[in-house]
């Protein structure tokens, strides 16, 4: 005969190790690689697009000094600034 308690033990362990593994493991998203390196760095190459300024808008590249030269702006520092803060910035 099987002691009452060590029944009751055991089906609380075996109805405890679900719970304990989810609360251990929880979902943690990857890390995107874009986020990760998302900073413009020299190399670069910035897309500006104004709607109906053709002049104003193309692709400006990332000099080795960490600049882009824009019209009407001219040199504009941006290492290590993401997309968002730089569309800000501008």
């Amino acid at each position: 005969m099987v002691d009452r308690r060590m029944v009751s033990v055991l089906l609380g362990v075996l109805w405890a190790a679900p719970l304990a593994a989810q609360q251990t493991a929880p979902a943690v998203p990857a890390p995107d690689p874009v986020a990760v390196t998302a900073g413009v760095r020299p190399g670069d190459v910035i897309r500006v697009w104004i709607w109906r300024e053709q002049d104003y808008s193309g692709e400006f590249p990332v000099d080795a000094r960490g600049t882009a030269v824009l019209p009407l702006l001219g040199e504009v520092r941006v290492p290590g600034k993401t997309a968002e803060q730089l569309s800000d910035t501008l």
